[in-house]
């Protein structure tokens, strides 16, 4: 920061408080700096008089304050959480499902399968129409989906189209199955990463939800992409009781496999609703281990990290129908903001304000806004992504999970 900055929090900022201790975070990055209490309110009082980092310079008492309160402001700038370093432009990523055919019945999906169509629903014209809305709103990425997006016929005119329109980042997710010799070159020439699913480690893990011979395949897919030059790859696992105490192996394939790993959360939604005796209550024979808890924790680096969830802020998703949703977790009636065939420009769903973060229909959902966690002073560490809260059907299953976060969080302020 400059002597003639001006230090003033942007309206990212957030803040969290123990005894003489307090954490700054930036709401909308997940990064985060603990100082002193002290030092926050000093920062704070400059942000209400609108002074300069010059003019906190001169007001310490000697160079060693000078010198500390400095290392603190560059600290924070770094997390980027002054009004200076604001982002103009918040929408990150646009999810488009083009399809919601499927070549494949998970049981843990959340679309139900005997809603899903025999014809697409859209024209080839029709999604191109779409996809230059979304253009036109300029996030730094569009992941393409369904359904499985590869079952359309126009799947090659579709995403050839988006590159040749797009300069920003363009991600697929797929099961993989339908990715071969005839479709990997055009492929690769118009992704910049995939998203295969998995949701197993081996074929008998992989078979119980997704269905027999689907690993052998997904797993093939990743073989060619890489043969062709292409290495941008992410597998995913659901966790759910059939996969839950084979996580540790899960990286360890990703890390044979040369890809990265990540775990997403089971919504009882579509598929995964019918069939929740299975995905709750199939144990394995293996050691069970606090999945709800390792989820939190970064496995490479170790870090905890505050929520970022800007669902209507910074993600928007459109599903096949072309209803527009915060996220593709939240596509019930009530979250609905529009359909991508009847607006004119996606800004209409988009929230603009400066400090408002989550859809107005998931506003109940924010950390600070909940009645119970309100006053908890780790609560934007416990909620990484607040669909977690719906799914929480009983005040006992709250209190559970919140004493078990609480314990595992202790750290933060250590």
């Amino acid at each position: 920061m400059e002597q003639k900055d001006v230090i003033s929090f942007s309206p990212n900022t957030k803040f969290l408080f123990n005894n003489d201790l307090a954490i700054v975070f930036n709401r909308l990055n997940r990064k985060w700096v603990k100082i002193p209490r002290v030092c926050q309110e000093t920062l704070n009082e400059c942000d209400q008089r609108k002074y300069s980092f010059g003019e906190l310079m001169d007001a310490m008492a000697d160079d060693e304050d000078r010198e500390y309160m400095s290392e603190v402001v560059q600290s924070l700038s770094r997390i980027e959480v002054f009004d200076s370093q604001t982002p103009k432009t918040r929408l990150h990523d646009v999810s488009f499902a083009i399809s919601n055919r499927c070549n494949l019945h998970c049981k843990h999906c959340m679309v139900n399968v005997d809603s899903c169509a025999t014809n697409e629903k859209f024209t080839t014209k029709e999604i191109i129409s779409a996809l230059d809305k979304i253009i036109a709103a300029n996030p730094e990425a569009i992941t393409i989906t369904g359904g499985e997006a590869l079952v359309r016929t126009d799947f090659k005119e579709i995403i050839t189209y988006l590159r040749v329109n797009f300069d920003g980042h363009i991600s697929l997710m797929t099961n993989g199955t339908l990715i071969n010799e005839n479709n990997v070159k055009y492929i690769i020439n118009s992704i910049n990463s995939i998203d295969i699913s998995l949701d197993g480690v081996d074929e008998e893990t992989c078979s119980v939800v997704r269905g027999k011979g689907v690993f052998k395949r997904a797993v093939s897919a990743i073989h060619l992409l890489q043969e062709n030059g292409f290495h941008k790859i992410t597998t995913s696992m659901i966790l759910s009781a059939t996969n839950q105490n084979y996580v540790d192996e899960f990286f360890e394939l990703n890390k044979r496999l040369g890809c990265k790993g990540i775990l997403r959360a089971l919504s009882f939604v579509g598929q995964a609703e019918q069939n929740k005796e299975l995905l709750t209550t199939t144990v394995s024979k293996k050691t069970s281990v606090d999945i709800s808890l390792k989820d939190k924790w970064e496995k490479e680096d170790q870090k905890f990290y505050t929520c970022s969830c800007a669902a209507g802020c910074k993600t928007l998703t459109i599903e096949s129908d072309g209803g527009i949703y915060p996220c593709n977790l939240f596509i019930e009636p009530e979250h609905k903001l529009g359909d991508i065939m009847d607006i004119a420009s996606l800004e209409e769903c988009l929230v603009l304000s400066d400090k408002q973060f989550l859809s107005d229909s998931l506003q109940q959902y924010e950390p600070e806004q909940m009645e119970k966690c309100k006053t908890c002073n780790v609560n934007y560490f416990c909620w990484s992504c607040i669909h977690e809260i719906v799914d929480l059907k009983s005040p006992d299953d709250f209190e559970q999970r919140c004493m078990g976060m609480k314990s595992f969080l202790e750290s933060v302020w250590a």
